[in-house]
């Protein structure tokens, strides 16, 4: 299985999506900051419970993705909302509310929301979950994801993949309280800054590679494999 990470920073662009899936290849796509994904998505059915959530397909030539999509409702911000995306057999999905933890600073204040799946890899099954952490700083970050690492934590294997916005070879780095984080080992965006990375309990989870700069964001997608 092969997972890429991309901070879209709130374009939804369909040519950059095409073209991260013909750079990388990946069987999962976690986005975030990925504005409205409404309009590209076929086959839409909401999430009872979860406003603005939806689940459907994302057809771009070949690449046939089923998709989970969170956007933000507070403060209509297209930089809030999230997605992932699959194209291998999915077992479970939904919307998981976090840990209401705000940071010193952040705003909105609300929290937000985290689209998973649990894929079946020939048997064998991951709980993915695509993530943004609050930019507030290397120790805020930390302090608003430790706690929904520790709330996800739970039976079976998981892997939290997205933008944490703190850098864990920073001396304000805070490790999670379950999980290992994988990375690789230079920055994931033109400014510097190793912020897109997984958190998993997952054995066998790994680092591959980073994909080429796309022209809708200064971030590197970042490829995994289990």
């Amino acid at each position: 299985m092969r997972i890429t990470t991309w901070n879209m920073q709130g374009s939804t662009n369909q040519l950059y999506l095409g073209a991260l899936m013909a750079q990388n290849n990946p069987d999962v796509i976690c986005l975030q900051e990925s504005g409205d994904m409404t309009h590209l998505l076929q086959n839409r059915n909401a999430i009872v419970g979860f406003p603005n959530s939806v689940t459907g397909v994302y057809v771009n030539g070949n690449h046939i993705y089923d998709v989970v999509f969170w956007y933000n409702t507070v403060d209509d911000n297209p930089r809030n909302s999230l997605a992932i995306m699959s194209r291998l057999t999915i077992s479970a999905w939904g919307i998981h509310q976090p840990v209401v933890v705000a940071p010193p600073g952040y705003q909105p204040g609300n929290p937000r929301n985290l689209p998973w799946m649990t894929v079946n890899e020939g048997g064998n099954l991951l709980r993915i979950y695509s993530y943004h952490a609050p930019s507030a700083g290397t120790a805020n970050a930390c302090s608003y994801t430790n706690p929904q690492i520790a709330a996800i934590n739970g039976g079976g294997s998981w892997a939290v993949v997205g933008d944490f916005n703190a850098d864990p070879t920073s001396g304000a780095f805070v490790a999670p309280p379950a999980g290992a984080v994988v990375r690789g080992n230079h920055a994931t965006q033109q400014g510097g800054g190793l912020l897109d990375y997984a958190i998993t309990n997952a054995g066998g989870f790994a680092f591959v590679s980073s994909g080429q700069l796309l022209a809708a964001s200064d971030h590197f997608p970042q490829n995994f494999t289990w």
